[in-house]
């Protein structure tokens, strides 16, 4: 029998479907706006409770909590810089920027519909095109993975702040901080100076919560009146529909960053294990190219906003197609929807849509739905979050630093982690003082173990004879796509000095 979307939404909002729907939208909101408290985390809890469930509510149930934790990480990174997710990292560079010249609510209502759009441009894609994409992504071995994530490596230099030196130095730095652990192919410790903690390698709550969360707060301690709230109050008065206006005057000029970063997140998604937050980056990264004004981001661009925050949502509809179509992973958040899948004897694969294509339909039916439930729950949630950060923001450091801390342990349950947060909030102020960025940290500590293992991978299978990489010809594309980048980074970057 042959099965559409139609059928799909038949079976998505039956009531017992819907209502789980529902409650992972909101367990999704809350869990996704509190640092630490990831989408994946709490997937992975949830998904023992989905094995009494029928198949179809408890997809329903863990679709809803990806789709709105990814979405409500921004939520903080826009109030009080802190990411909620590693997703919304970028989101904190130009988000916090719009709430501090008292633009928070049009910017937090913008961040929910440019969010829903771009998330329901993925799932058109995924329902459209799955089969042609996932097949370009099935082609790509180690050695294009190794020269994406080494184009990725351009956005260190477009990143940079005031200098390519130091924006270099701050990458560099980040390389030096994913290396840490055990090597991946010999299984022995490397850099970890005798520390059994650092076996794991640096956690990663504790570099993004670090550098960004605290090291925001202790800036602002340093550099703010302890009077000032982090938005004007003047700025906050207005209704909820007031906020939703001004967000969506803002659509037109936008349409152009909408497409783009709608491609980018289906793009990066549709390529296994990558994920939504190389595709936050990837679009930020790709607006500041396009940007009129690029001496604008990191102080408060919409444009800068909107371009990652299209591509983290848009990526969960890429992300679908290779798991649904060939049971390979997009991110960590599907291979969780794999289990689920598996945990009710669903195989997946590409004989998935004809032996269970209803199944398939629900789910893309579900990932619609989840974005609009989404998009209504969150805009609601606009005027509390207002409230909050209109209050003196010497009143909120205290319950920001409690979030850092609560987040960097419940990354890995370490109180070790909580130690690095600390370090890494310092040593963030260091070099905001100093005049360096520490995005670049960032993205050079996210990109450099794909890059480490994708390369090491591809010398094993070609007998460290790098010029049979030469020899394939999607290497050869990304190559030129690579120096292309490179170019157009550095480009940027003397315009910008």
């Amino acid at each position: 029998m042959d099965y559409g979307l139609l059928d799909g939404f038949a079976l998505a909002l039956a009531p017992s479907a819907f209502m789980y729907l529902v409650l992972g939208v909101v367990l999704g909101i809350v869990v996704g706006a509190m640092p630490g408290l990831t989408a994946t985390m709490a997937m992975i809890v949830l998904l023992p409770l989905t094995f009494g469930l029928p198949v179809v509510e408890s997809l329903q149930l863990l679709m809803g909590v990806f789709v709105a934790g990814i979405t409500a990480g921004s939520v903080t990174a826009i109030a009080v810089s802190i990411p909620g997710t590693p997703a919304s990292a970028p989101t904190a560079l130009e988000g916090f920027g719009l709430t501090k010249r008292g633009r928070a609510g049009e910017a937090i209502s913008v961040m929910f519909i440019t969010s829903m759009l771009g998330g329901l441009g993925g799932a058109i894609a995924c329902i459209t095109i799955a089969p042609a994409l996932a097949s370009v992504a099935l082609r790509f071995g180690p050695p294009e993975y190794f020269l994406l994530a080494l184009i990725g490596m351009s956005l260190v230099i477009s990143l940079s702040s005031d200098s390519l030196l130091k924006g270099l130095v701050a990458g560099a730095i980040g390389m030096a901080l994913a290396l840490v652990g055990v090597d991946p192919m010999s299984g022995y410790p490397r850099f970890t100076f005798g520390i059994d903690d650092l076996q794991g390698g640096v956690g990663y709550g504790a570099v993004i919560i670090g550098l960004f969360g605290l090291t925001e707060v202790l800036y602002m301690l340093v550099t703010m009146p302890a009077t000032r709230g982090v938005a004007e109050i003047g700025n906050l008065a207005g209704s909820t529909f007031s906020h939703i206006r001004a967000a969506l005057a803002n659509l037109p000029g936008l349409r152009g960053t909408m497409l783009r970063s709608t491609g980018v997140g289906i793009a990066v998604g549709a390529l296994p294990g990558v994920g939504s937050d190389v595709a936050a980056w990837v679009g930020y990264d790709i607006e500041k190219r396009f940007a009129d004004n690029p001496e604008e981001f990191g102080k408060g661009s919409m444009q800068g906003m909107v371009g990652c925050e299209v591509a983290n949502n848009s990526e969960a509809g890429g992300a679908l197609i290779p798991t649904m179509t060939f049971g390979i992973p997009g991110d960590p958040q599907m291979v969780i929807i794999l289990g689920a899948l598996m945990l009710n004897g669903v195989r997946p694969g590409p004989l998935l849509f004809q032996q269970h294509g209803d199944l398939v339909w629900a789910v893309f039916a579900g990932l619609i739905l989840a974005q609009i439930v989404t998009l209504v729950l969150g805009l609601l949630s606009v005027r509390p979050v207002l409230w909050m950060i209109s209050r003196p923001v010497h009143l909120l450091y205290p319950a920001i630093c409690l979030f850092c801390v609560i987040g960097a342990f419940a990354y890995a349950n370490s109180l070790f982690d909580v130690g690095l947060m600390l370090v890494f909030g310092i040593f963030g102020l260091a070099l905001r003082l100093a005049g360096y960025s520490v995005v670049p940290i960032v993205l050079a500590y996210i990109l450099t173990p794909m890059m480490e293992s994708e390369l090491r991978r591809g010398l094993i299978l070609s007998h460290n004879n790098l010029m049979e990489f030469a020899s394939r010809p999607l290497f050869m594309v990304l190559l030129v796509i690579g120096v292309l980048a490179f170019w157009s980074a550095a480009r940027v970057t003397r315009r910008r000095t």
